[in-house]
Formats: C-alpha cells, sequence, structure tokens
C-alpha cells in the first residue's frame, strides 16, 4: 500500500461511518447493504445537486459533519476500506448479534449504539391508550428524527417523505395521511406539505413535522425562569 494510501486511511478513521450515514438518512440516501463507498460516492452527487434552501434546513451540526466529509474528499474516495466495508447501519445491534466480536464497535459505541431516542412518561402514560399502533409508531419515529435543539430556528422539526417514514415504520405510505391526522388531533405533532421546484426542473414535495410536546416544554421551562427571576 503506497504511503498516499496510508495517509488516505488515517485521515477516514478519523470520520465514522455513523456521520456519513447521518447525512444519508437526512437526505434519503440508501445505506442498508451498501458499502461506505458507494454511499460516500451518492453523498458528493447530492452535495452538488443540494440548493440553498436544502443546505439551510439542515442543522448546524449537520453541517459540521457535511463539512468534515468534504474535507476528506479524496482520503474517502481512496480508502480500500471505505469500498470494503458495509455500513454499520446494517447492524441491528447488540439484541441479536454478539456486537463485542465486530471490528467496528468502537466506532458504532460512538455513534449508531450511543444514541437514543426519549419520550417523556407523560406522553407514554396519557397518550399510549389513546393511539392506534400505527400512529404511535409513526409518532415515536417522528421524535426519533426531530431536532433537539432549543436553540435551532428548526427545533423540534424533521422532515421526511412518506415512503421514508414507511421504510422506517413499516406502516404503509398510503396510510399514512390517516394516521398523521390522528397524531393531529391528538395535539402531538403539527404537520404541513409544500411543493417546491426540484434540480432537474421537476416538482417535489416538502413534508415539515413538528413535535409539538417539545415546543411545549420548552416554553415552560422559560416560564418557569422569567417566574423566578420576577420573584427574586
Amino acid at each position: 500500500m503506497s504511503e498516499s494510501q496510508n495517509r488516505a486511511k488515517k485521515r477516514v478513521k478519523l470520520i465514522p461511518l455513523y456521520n456519513i450515514q447521518r447525512y444519508a438518512e437526512l437526505v434519503g440516501i440508501q445505506t442498508r447493504g451498501r458499502t461506505a463507498g458507494e454511499v460516500v460516492g451518492d453523498f458528493f452527487q447530492r452535495c452538488k445537486k443540494m440548493s440553498e434552501a436544502d443546505w439551510n434546513s439542515l442543522e448546524a451540526s449537520s453541517k459540521d459533519v457535511l463539512e468534515e466529509i468534504v474535507d476528506a474528499k479524496e482520503s474517502l474516495l481512496a480508502s480500500a476500506d471505505c469500498d470494503n466495508r458495509t455500513m454499520t447501519w446494517d447492524c441491528r445491534g447488540p439484541l441479536v448479534k454478539d456486537c463485542a466480536e465486530c471490528d467496528g464497535l468502537e466506532e458504532c459505541l460512538r455513534g449508531f449504539l450511543k444514541w437514543y431516542s426519549r419520550l417523556p412518561h407523560f406522553l407514554v402514560d396519557n397518550y399510549l391508550p389513546l393511539l392506534s399502533a400505527s400512529a404511535f409508531k409513526v409518532f415515536v419515529y417522528l421524535n426519533r428524527k426531530a431536532n433537539f435543539d432549543e436553540d435551532h430556528q428548526h427545533f423540534a422539526r424533521c422532515w421526511l417523505t412518506f415512503k421514508e417514514l414507511a421504510e422506517a415504520t413499516g406502516v404503509k405510505a398510503s396510510n399514512m395521511d390517516k394516521y398523521l391526522k390522528e397524531l393531529q388531533r391528538n395535539g402531538l405533532v403539527e404537520y404541513s406539505w409544500t411543493r417546491v421546484g426540484g434540480p432537474e426542473g421537476g416538482v417535489k414535495t416538502i413534508h415539515t413535522y413538528t413535535i409539538t410536546w417539545l415546543r411545549a416544554i420548552s416554553r415552560l421551562k422559560k416560564a418557569a425562569k422569567e417566574k423566578e427571576a420576577a420573584a427574586k
């Protein structure tokens, strides 16, 4: 292996594949069963087509990830590891396999196995009996994808197509509108959509979801601080 290839491999190791997968999730690139090299190739193709609006809709942390990957473009494309390793996202975790023997364990512990979704107890206790199983599955996944950064302009929001929701939850895309209306009736989600021009002259639909409990809790925390400050 050449010196340049060795340098490339060292540079790639600084970027967990999970970060590439995070980007793939955001823009709908499929990772399951594909090599990192294939996904990285899609990444650069998609970057060429990203509009300013698409870029501005991303979280600040996601932009940092993208810029880091762009900076390592040559290293990523030159790395033999990148072409030969399948994405860790294809793994279903330690409940179904012996992760201790996996070559990607350290990488997963920094990403795939590190993060978790959260739901406050009042939601589980009060709304679980009210929702259908499919609506609850959709709700859980929307919470998984929502922006939890209270200082971000897109706090409590996420963007997913019905196809992406269907693939993630097992709920049919043709029934998605029904279950979103159920979540809206219960005040759990705000949903809207708009059509915009696509990169090649076509039209695409952007679906926006807002997780209401996140914003409600944020408002309550601010009100509590203001009340405390006024009492002093």
